[in-house]
């Protein structure tokens, strides 16, 4: 029998959770809580876990895409896009 790990989800993705509320769409952000995320997100630059809050934020636009939120879905793509800079420099100095 093939025992599979449970993976926990990165803390910034709770918190886009949290951020959410009900719209004209299933899930939907406001401006404020896009700030919020992003400000959250720019903490873990530099830091070995962004691969992994970006990757999960990245899963959790194309969840809620598929659920019927595309704007949300695109919200948060636009948080994870400030991690770009962040991502090359994490690639060129792993830590």
């Amino acid at each position: 029998m093939r025992q599979e790990k449970k993976r926990e989800i990165h803390p910034i993705v709770r918190e886009a959770l949290e951020l959410a509320y009900i719209g004209a769409e299933p899930v939907a952000f406001t401006d404020w809580a896009i700030e919020e995320l992003k400000q959250s997100l720019e903490q873990y630059f530099g830091q070995p876990d962004l691969i992994k809050a970006v990757v999960d934020l990245i899963n959790l636009a194309g969840l809620l895409r598929e659920q019927g939120s595309p704007t949300a879905a695109i919200a948060i793509i636009e948080v994870v896009s400030i991690a770009t800079d962040a991502l090359e420099e994490l690639k060129k100095d792993p830590k």
